[in-house]
């Protein structure tokens, strides 16, 4: 599994519906026109750091109740497990007018009771950053927060700002204090910039809190740069704390990636700007957990080491892009209701990442091979079998569906949740096959997600149960099945449906022999063994086994008990991924092994463990024949290419 692509720590997207409206600008934040309707100003002190903690302020209007809650968020759309950002804020004071701090009750890490709330001034506290914090995994990286006085300030509002209970669609006026010789990159449009001594205050203003969160800020030392591609302004702003990397140096590749994209999308409409943030982090200051990108409607923010080489950088960069660029399209614009009214404390989750991930990675697939980035044979041997393929038989045969909807609720969901993007891929790939051979190639999932947005989009969301018949609606009725047994349902897309779906293109399976990885795993790192329900390991009978294992007289069905004196069962798997080093160490092998109910033992020298493997090829079609013209029809092109 390559970690970048995990939606928890990794690739992962903020699913939220944004529009604009500005407002007049004050000079002090408790005096701001009631007329102006400006229900929230807040202030954020990038100057006054001490021991990397910013001030906080948050002026309220117009309260009317005698109690209020003030709320961090617990989780950020995207990001699949709770991160309580409530966890950051210190020394929370609710003031009066007069400077008194009003009763309150901290409820739980994430929220504040305020008694009296009709005397509310103000609410001052100090926020930590995630990326020192001892848990910063726990935050995410891509939505996390770091303040480093006078170098630089990466702004997740989730981790600086809350809402009050009932307010979410308030609006917002922000202003940030933070030192001269600083550029803060942003997708919010900014209404004023202001000299205050040796510091500058940028000024902001919102429609609510989701916008807030869906606009993170980097300030460091200007390394950005901006170019067009068609309508698009787009702006890459680059943190290096070691000056390993540049904004000139990225631009090139990511240019040439979005415009691929553009090109793709045809006459899809994107929105007029886009800003790509790039934080890099030294090797001497890693972050925990991986590599991460998280997707915003007008922007992206990716947090990546900063030890890459200029190749390797462009490499891992263009994967992230280009998956998060996709999201404007899903679900950025198009999405159900439970992410249109995301709740940040108590989130109702989608039955469809798999629609949302799953269609996103395979778009970020197709448009390489259709536009000529990557050949044929390498989406379907690099893309298509080791990624969609392969990495779908990793996971149990639990729905799709609820997977999602219970996300929250199962660890194992969230720690498996890379399936989205492996099997809700191949699922995508086989809709858009079903559909080209029924319209006979004209139609195809990226036309259905054209046609979803005439209907759908940011302020007009979808009902959940409702987006399998919305889709078999414009497509072909042949979906519903199709949906009934591979996404709600449990059944797996195994080699033979797999065939079946994929012979409208004249794709098949071709065998080779190959050495394995180890004695229990094949080239392509397919298991000859899987886990029964009393947590044994038992050898499948549904494939031949390798040279191996066969000269030591296994057989499929056989439970691999003891290995050399080491028992072996789920909770100790550890010597079947190890015994790569068996050949060369020739080891001697001793299994102890029940075949049949029955206790046997087994020896034997270890050898290179060879066995059959399947790839997937193109089959030779005459140029006429329906299928080459639907294949052509689907990547574009020559298979030759």
């Amino acid at each position: 599994m390559k970690p970048q692509f995990k939606i928890v720590k990794l690739i992962q997207i903020i699913c939220i519906y944004v529009f604009f409206i500005s407002c007049t600008k004050d000079d002090d934040p408790s005096t701001v026109p009631i007329k102006d309707k400006v229900s929230i100003t807040a202030s954020i002190d990038l100057v006054a750091i001490n021991d990397d903690k910013a001030v906080i302020q948050v002026f309220p209007k117009n309260i009317t109740t005698n109690e209020i809650v003030y709320y961090m968020p617990k989780i950020v759309p995207g990001i699949y497990e709770e991160s309580n950002y409530g966890r950051l804020v210190e020394d929370f004071k609710p003031l009066d007018q007069k400077g008194e701090v009003l009763r309150y009750e901290r409820i739980n890490d994430n929220s504040w009771k305020i008694f009296n709330a009709g005397q509310l001034y103000k609410i001052e506290y100090l926020v930590n950053d995630s990326f020192d914090a001892p848990d910063s995994e726990t935050y995410g990286n891509s939505s996390g927060t770091n303040i480093e006085k006078n170098e630089n300030y990466l702004i997740n509002f989730n981790g600086f700002l809350g809402y009050f209970e009932g307010a979410e669609n308030s609006k917002y006026k922000i202003e940030i204090l933070y030192p001269s010789g600083l550029d803060g990159i942003t997708s919010l449009d900014k209404i004023e910039k202001q000299e205050e001594g040796d510091n500058n205050k940028d000024i902001f203003i919102v429609s609510d809190y989701r916008e807030l969160v869906d606009n993170p800020i980097l300030y460091s030392k200007p390394d950005h740069v901006s170019f067009m591609v068609d309508d698009l302004e787009v702006t890459l702003s680059v943190y290096s704390p070691n000056k390993l990397h540049s904004s000139t140096e990225l631009r090139p590749s990511i240019e040439k990636l979005i415009r691929a994209q553009k090109e793709f999308l045809g006459d899809i409409k994107t929105s007029n700007k886009y800003k790509i943030l790039l934080y890099l982090f030294p090797e001497d200051k890693p972050l925990k957990g991986n590599d991460a990108g998280l997707e915003h409607r007008n922007s992206t923010l990716l947090t990546v080491k900063e030890n890459f080489s200029s190749d390797e950088l462009i490499k891992q960069l263009d994967h992230f892009i280009s998956h998060e660029f996709f999201h404007i399209l899903i679900p950025i614009s198009i999405h159900s209701e439970e992410i249109h009214d995301f709740d940040f404390n108590n989130p109702k989750m989608s039955k469809h990442l798999w629609f949302y991930e799953g269609l996103v990675e395979y778009f970020s697939g197709l448009f390489r091979v259709q536009q000529g980035i990557i050949t044929q044979k390498e989406f379907l041997e690099d893309i298509v079998f080791k990624q969609y393929i392969q990495y779908s038989k990793f996971y149990e045969n639990i729905p799709l569906t609820v997977r999602s909807k219970e996300i929250l609720n199962n660890s194992m969901f969230v720690k498996e949740s890379y399936v989205f993007y492996t099997r809700g891929a191949l699922v995508s790939m086989f809709m858009d096959i079903i559909t080209r051979s029924k319209s006979k190639g004209k139609n195809n999932v990226l036309e259905l997600v054209k046609r979803m947005s005439d209907t759908y989009g940011p302020n007009k969301p979808f009902k959940d149960d409702e987006l399998f018949s919305i889709i078999t609606d414009l497509t072909t009725p042949e979906m519903k099945d199709f949906f009934e047994l591979y996404v709600s349902g449990s059944e797996l897309l195994e080699d033979k449906e797999i065939i079946d779906y994929f012979y409208a293109v004249g794709v098949g399976f071709k065998e080779l022999e190959k050495n394995g990885l180890t004695y229990f795993h094949d080239s392509n790192g397919d298991t000859y063994y899987k886990v029964n329900e009393a947590k044994q390991i038992v050898l499948k009978k549904s494939r031949k086994l390798n040279t191996g294992l066969l000269k030591l007289g296994l057989k499929g069905g056989d439970i691999i008990d003891v290995i050399n004196g080491v028992k072996v069962n789920l909770e100790n798997q550890t010597i079947l991924f190890s015994s790569w080093k068996w050949v060369e160490e020739k080891k001697d092998l001793v299994f102890e092994i029940i075949r049949d109910g029955e206790k046997m033992t087994l020896k034997g020298k270890a050898i290179q463990p060879k066995g059959i493997v399947k790839t997937l090829v193109f089959l030779d079609l005459d140029k006429e024949d329906e299928r080459m013209k639907l294949r052509e029809n689907w990547l574009g092109g020559s298979v030759n290419q």
